[in-house]
């Protein structure tokens, strides 16, 4: 379900799910461009608990949310733990781990949505390691769509910790 506030006019009412085909959805994020429109992604969880990475475009002159994308492939299963930052022009950038079950692998990576083609482009590979545990990842992005995404790793141990940070442009 959404909601949205618009200043000087209050709460609308609440809008349909944005995700009617979601068997259920978790660790929701959205974020709005100067203009109001808004990109939202979660987690799509299945019967079997796998988990891939949903996102939907809400059009602000529209009134009204787009068709529901799956952000990756369908045999990047276990996507986990996503960060979400929109720039002035509307373009996006998500963050999230994928767990890769053929080299019992944590990725960290992210994917960027461009707002002039609606569209999401490749996606990129920012960590990968067999022997590390990482943080949920965070981004920052600035008013020119520059932007920093920022993730603590740590030895299986727990005694190293590595603070890693990857520039976008």
């Amino acid at each position: 379900m959404s909601n949205r506030f618009a200043a000087g006019t209050g709460w609308g009412a609440i809008a349909a799910p944005i995700s009617p085909a979601a068997v259920h959805g978790i660790e929701p994020r959205i974020a709005v461009d100067r203009h109001g429109n808004a990109v939202a992604v979660w987690l799509s969880v299945t019967p079997e608990a796998a988990t891939f990475l949903v996102a939907n475009h809400f059009d602000v002159a529209a009134l009204a949310w787009d068709t529901e994308v799956s952000v990756l492939a369908d045999d990047e299963v276990d996507q986990l733990a996503p960060d979400l930052v929109v720039d002035a022009a509307g373009n996006a950038l998500v963050i999230f781990h994928v767990e890769k079950s053929e080299a019992a692998a944590l990725v960290t990576a992210a994917k960027r949505y461009v707002a002039h083609k609606a569209s999401w482009e490749a996606t990129t590979e920012l960590s990968r390691s067999i022997d590390i545990v990482s943080t949920p990842p965070m981004l920052a992005i600035d008013r020119q769509g520059d932007g920093w995404a920022l993730f603590v790793q740590f030895d299986l141990d727990f005694l190293n910790e590595h603070l890693m940070t990857v520039p976008f442009k």
